[in-house]
Order: structure tokens, then sequence, then C-alpha cells
């Protein structure tokens, strides 16, 4: 469980320098799940999988140097037919001869545009949702996708793609407890350390008097009265109690809870700009871009005051997660993207 940042699929579409674009823009198909009589079964995708469990009974040779070489998961039955479960032993011919005997084949939930009459295509494009339909990206095997990632220059450079880790729902704790220390310090933020930081803090209007606290009040202000929104932290904890209920005494656990108090402009900035239901509109990017740099600097400032390890290393683990939200929206700023969280 985590939440993760990413690009909407329709402003990375609309994107000229998005390297991915032209197959997004390439529909496939669409997802629909079987039915009884089902109607879409000559048009469904052929799924072909390794059936692990007569092989693991009638080959246990050969399916200790498949698990050996994937380092997969021994107790699944059905294993998906591709090179990255079975590198040498999906291209290389005679030792695909030797798997041949366990490749089964199913149908999938996947409709495919290409096997269906030009009227029925045009007939079910209008029918299914936007969420439903298949691009010729989401079709392609994780090598290409490799491929075409690693130029793009919409791609961060500590990623292997677009999307991006904001946090584990655990590491949750430290970005409250963070955002706090660092909401702190920005009250001991006066004239005379804003002449010590010459070069930050570019969103500050230094001729007006202004303070980076001027900044964190005028977010409160934007964000004050945001229903609050725990995301999946609740269910995090519920799942962890579960687990506490059932395991063994002697089975000790590292598992921490999140931490579920009441912390109103943390709660409030939390629900508005992380757990949310909306994609961040490239109007809305752009408005609250200068507000999350002026927290992103000063939590730079409190790493570099504070004399507390336990503080320090709660604002750097805040930081750490911030830092990734702020990429993200600076790219889409870069980009015209529209930038979505999902928990």
């Amino acid at each position: 469980m985590g939440i993760d940042i990413g690009f909407t699929e329709e402003s990375l579409m609309k994107c000229k320098y998005a390297l991915c674009r032209p197959y997004r823009k390439k529909l496939i198909g669409f997802y629909s799940e079987q039915e009884e009589n089902d109607e879409l079964r000559d048009y469904r995708e052929v799924e072909k999988y390794i059936n692990m469990f007569h092989l693991r009974q009638e080959e246990p040779t050969l399916y200790t140097s498949i698990l050996n070489e994937t380092r997969g998961e021994e107790n699944r039955e059905l294993w998906y037919w591709n090179e990255y479960w079975f590198g040498d032993y999906y291209k290389d011919k005679r030792k695909v001869k030797k798997l041949k005997p366990y490749i089964e084949t199913k149908l999938s939930s996947k409709v495919l545009f290409e096997k269906m009459p030009k009227e029925l295509r045009e007939e079910w494009m209008q029918k299914i949702d936007r969420e439903e339909l298949i691009s010729a990206w989401w079709n392609l095997p994780y090598e290409k996708h490799q491929t075409i990632c690693k130029p793009c220059p919409i791609r961060p450079l500590d990623e292997d793609n677009c999307y991006i880790r904001f946090s584990n729902y655990p590491g949750m704790n430290s970005f409250r407890i963070g955002f706090l220390f660092t909401i702190a310090y920005a009250a001991t933020f006066d004239e005379q350390k804003m002449k010590d930081a010459l070069f930050c803090f570019p969103h500050i209007d230094r001729r007006k008097g202004e303070l980076p606290k001027d900044k964190i009040e005028e977010l409160y202000e934007m964000i004050e009265g945001t229903p609050i929104n725990r995301g999946a932290e609740l269910m995090f904890n519920a799942v962890l109690d579960m687990v506490e209920s059932v395991k063994p005494p002697e089975v000790e656990s590292n598992a921490q809870k999140i931490i579920i108090e009441d912390t109103p402009f943390v709660d409030e900035f939390v629900s508005k700009f992380i757990y949310r239901e909306e994609p961040y509109s490239l109007e809305e990017t752009r408005k609250v871009l200068p507000y999350f740099e002026t927290i992103q600097e000063l939590a730079d400032w409190a790493i570099w005051e504070t004399d507390h390890g336990g503080a320090r290393s709660k604002i750097l683990g805040f930081k750490e997660r911030f830092d990734n939200l702020v990429k993200a929206l600076r790219i889409a700023d870069k980009y015209n993207l529209e930038v979505y969280v999902s928990y």
C-alpha cells in the first residue's frame, strides 16, 4: 500500500514532448468482464500462461531452475507467459520446447478492436467509458516501456519513468511530524535570516518586508475548512490490527501503525493536496507551486539549523516526500501536464 504521483493519460496524449504520446493516442481495445453468454468471446485477447503447479509436479528440476532465475513467488500456480518471468525459456527455441506442454491459454478481459468488424467496433466505441479503453501504450511489454521512457524529457532523472512514489503509508508519520516542525521553524525565520538568505525564497516579496511565515499563513487561508480525508490510513491500521491478532506470540513485528491525531493545518493540507480525487489542473499547479517551493526551502533551512537529531530526521522524512510532489508539479508546469495522486 502506498501513495504514487503521475500525469493523467489525457494530458500526456496532448503533450508533444512525451515520447509515449503516439502509443497512448492509438486505441487498440477496451476492458470488459466475461459474461455467461459472452457476445465478445470471438474478439477477446488470448493470453498464455505456464501451469506452474503441473511443472512443479512433473519437472521439479526445471521448475526450480526457473524459480531461481526469476525469484518468483512459489505459491502462484499460473504464471503469465512472457519474457519477464521466463527469460531465455521464452526466447530460446530449445528451452521453449521443454515448457510447451505446460502452456495454457485463456480468454482475457481485453477486447481487441482489430478482431472486430468495423461497424461493431464503432458501436462499442460509443458505448464504453473512457476509463475502459486500452491504448497501445498499455499493451507494450515492460522492456519497450523502458526503451521509450529512458530518453523522454518528462521523466525525472532519478526515475525509470514518469510515475513517482510519494510515500508508503507508514512514512506518513514522518511526513506529518516533519511538516509540523517545518511550520514551527517558519515562525523563527526573521528579517535577519532573510538577509542571510539572499539567494533563497524567490516567491517572497522582500520590498514589502514579507517573510516565509506570511506565505504559510496565505496557504492556510487557502485550505482552511477542507474536509478531512485520511486516504487509506485507517484501513492500513485495521490491517495491522488484524495481522497482530492472528500472528503467533513468538513472532515479532516491526510494523508501525499510522499516528491518527488531529493536526488541523497538516490534515487539511494532506486532504487537499495529497489524498485528492481530482488531478491538479495546470492553473492550480501554478497557483500552489510558489507556496510549496517556499515550504521546501524552509525545510532545507530547518534541517541545517536543527540541533535535535530526532527532529532533523523527521524533517528529512517530510522533505524527501514533499520534494517528489514539488518535482511532479514543476514538470507539469513546464510541459503543461495534469498531475494526479493515487492512494
